[in-house]
């Protein structure tokens, strides 16, 4: 486990979502599959990557982003981190999970 910095706008959703899928879980009873994940179908199964993939693409053209991949959601995070560190790769290092330092300098470190 690790702690995880978050917004208080992005802290209070998640709660809010967390309410709402414990409310359907309540109301499903036996018929809910709980998986504990935070992006799962009304009935507590995983999403398909295609389910995820489709609502990514929807809130880009919503939002007029630009045509990226979901991976690059990460990437942009740990850039930005980086940032926020002042180049402090061990604590961007533990903020993004990744096992090694490596990753960080070679592939973000730009």
């Amino acid at each position: 486990m690790r702690k995880v910095w978050l917004p208080k706008t992005l802290a209070h959703i998640l709660r809010e979502w967390k309410k709402a899928q414990d409310e359907l879980k309540e109301y499903l009873g036996d018929e809910y599959q709980d998986y504990n994940l935070v992006v799962a179908l009304p009935n507590g199964r995983p999403c398909e990557n295609r389910v995820i993939s489709k609502e990514f693409e929807k809130l880009k053209a919503k939002a007029g982003l630009p045509n990226v991949v979901f991976h690059s959601l990460r990437y942009s995070s740990t850039t930005y981190k980086l940032k926020l560190n002042n180049s402090d790769l061990k604590a961007t290092q533990g903020d993004t999970g990744h096992s090694q330092i490596d990753m960080i300098t070679n592939v973000y470190a730009h």
